[in-house]
């Protein structure tokens, strides 16, 4: 009798467990879905920023003097600010690519900083940036995400001179999109032949 117990009792649990994983698949589906479609949205009708071409918002300016790119630095034409959020997988791999575009010395990390939306600098994410830049933004209330309008992530604005005029934008874009983007133009460097030395 007791074994019969046992062994009803090994098979209840066993059917509890299946059900209790069956549903926790059912749940991961359901949240995937929702995320390709809004991922596919996003591919078909990327957000547009409405500011580019126009002066950097006056909270990215002022938050990105703090981490020392400001009127005073001159140490780089143009700088990359790469809009990252702690659950997004491109971040991750846009991360991971500059990181390596950096060790190949094809893009400067002076050239680059990250604004990412997170709970904390613990995260992986962060710290990723951090290893990349010190110009690494922590914007856990989503205010500088608000004022530069950026709706998804990984968004990358390209900005003129120490930061003051967004030249160029991007969702998603990889280190050679930014590398193209943060070199001179052929039209720069023969205005100003210094730039090409």
């Amino acid at each position: 009798m007791e074994l019969a117990f046992g062994v009803s009792l090994l098979l209840a649990s066993a059917i509890l467990f299946a059900f209790v994983l069956i549903l926790g698949m059912m749940r991961e589906v359901v949240i995937l879905r929702s995320e390709l479609e809004v991922f596919r949205r996003l591919v078909t009708n990327p957000p547009a920023l409405s500011f580019a071409g126009k002066q950097v918002p006056a909270a990215l300016r002022t938050a990105l003097a703090a981490v020392g790119l400001g009127a005073s630095d001159r140490q780089v034409e143009r700088t990359a600010v790469a809009f990252l959020s702690a659950s997004c997988g491109g971040c991750d791999a846009l991360v991971a690519d500059l990181r390596a575009a950096v060790v190949s010395a094809r893009v400067a990390p002076e050239s680059l900083a990250f604004v990412v939306s997170a709970p904390s600098e613990d995260g992986p994410l962060f710290r990723a940036a951090r290893g990349l830049s010190s110009r690494v933004l922590l914007d856990r209330d989503g205010r500088l995400f608000q004022a530069c309008e950026v709706e998804a992530t990984p968004t990358v604005l390209i900005l003129e001179g120490p930061g003051s005029r967004v030249s160029d934008h991007v969702f998603g874009g990889n280190a050679e999109w930014i590398r193209e983007r943060l070199q001179p133009s052929r039209r720069e460097v023969e205005i100003n032949p210094a730039m090409s030395s």
